[in-house]
């Protein structure tokens, strides 16, 4: 009953009150994290203070009926590992034919460098199992403050 029709990965959201229109700011694909050494971030995980919100577009096929649903975001590093996982749930009553949902996010979890994943599932009508729709990709550097060059952890 549900289809999703897009993702993205962005800093920021507006919803503009008066046409209901949304704006995304700073669509993100990269981000550069600079530690002060190799030591404070080898082997282990950490988070980067960044906020931002993964939006997705999603349209109801069936508007004769009411869809309670739920969006899950894994996110997952170079190496596979599932570093963060989110859930919100959301309704869609009669006669809605479409939505937006907004996760907005304090905080990445950082593994190593490498490209992340941002995997976008969806569960329907109380179901636990849930299908992905959707993956962003996300490449993260990581790079010794006054180094020039990119370190690989």
């Amino acid at each position: 009953m549900l289809n999703h029709i897009w993702s993205v990965l962005c800093a920021k959201s507006v919803i503009d009150q008066e046409t209901n229109n949304l704006s995304l700011s700073d669509i993100l694909e990269n981000l550069a994290v600079e530690v002060s050494s190799l030591e404070d971030v080898k082997g282990k995980s950490f988070n980067v203070p960044i906020n931002y919100e993964v939006v997705s577009y999603i349209v109801k096929t069936d508007l004769s009926k009411a869809v309670s649903a739920k969006v899950e975001l894994n996110i997952v590093d170079p190496n596979g590992k599932v570093v963060s996982t989110y859930q919100a749930p959301f309704e869609m009553p009669l006669g809605m034919d479409r939505m937006r949902t907004r996760l907005r996010i304090e905080g990445l979890v950082v593994t190593t460098a490498g490209n992340y994943s941002f995997k976008i599932s969806l569960s329907e009508s109380g179901s636990e199992k849930f299908k992905q729709v959707a993956e962003i990709p996300f490449d993260v550097k990581i790079s010794v403050k006054g180094s020039t060059q990119k370190i690989e952890v």
